[in-house]
């Protein structure tokens, strides 16, 4: 009896070491895992700074960009304004002519003429995917007024 009294109580020491054992042994497997999770957020938090800094110098160079494009627009306005002032002087030839016919011509020419300088100054604020459409209908609307000019003042 006392033997099995003893082989009793090994076998229930043995089976408490063991458990203690595999509590352990999960325990440290828990305090690896959050460790590696802390890794993975402590890496995270560090893409998440870099990202930061990226968008930070897209901003910065968007900004430039839209100045940039400002200041070219304003460019290509003076440009048009002046080749605008060439044409006004031109109308005021024809009118000078005196004759019914080269005033009703430049009537006409300078309803035109106001036509396009209301064009030239939506410059600054027509959008990005009608740019394109635009600068080409105005160059093109400013040929064939010069071309009739041509015409007229021969």
């Amino acid at each position: 009896m006392r033997t099995h009294l003893w082989i009793i109580l090994a076998s229930t020491f043995g089976l408490a070491a063991a458990s203690c054992d595999k509590k352990d042994s999960d325990l440290d497997r828990a305090a690896e895992r959050v460790d590696e999770a802390r890794e993975r957020v402590t890496a995270q938090r560090a893409d998440i700074r870099e990202e930061q800094k990226d968008v930070t110098a897209e901003r910065r160079e968007l900004g430039e960009a839209s100045r940039d494009l400002s200041s070219a627009r304003e460019t290509y306005a003076a440009q048009l304004r002046a080749r605008l002032s060439r044409v006004d002087a031109r109308i005021i030839e024809l009118r000078n002519r005196g004759d019914a016919g080269s005033k009703a011509e430049a009537a006409e020419l300078q309803e035109r003429r106001n036509q396009l300088a209301a064009q030239i100054d939506r410059v600054q604020d027509l959008p990005e995917p009608e740019w394109d459409n635009f600068k080409s209908d105005l160059g093109k609307s400013f040929d064939a007024m010069e071309n009739d000019l041509d015409d007229a003042l021969d």
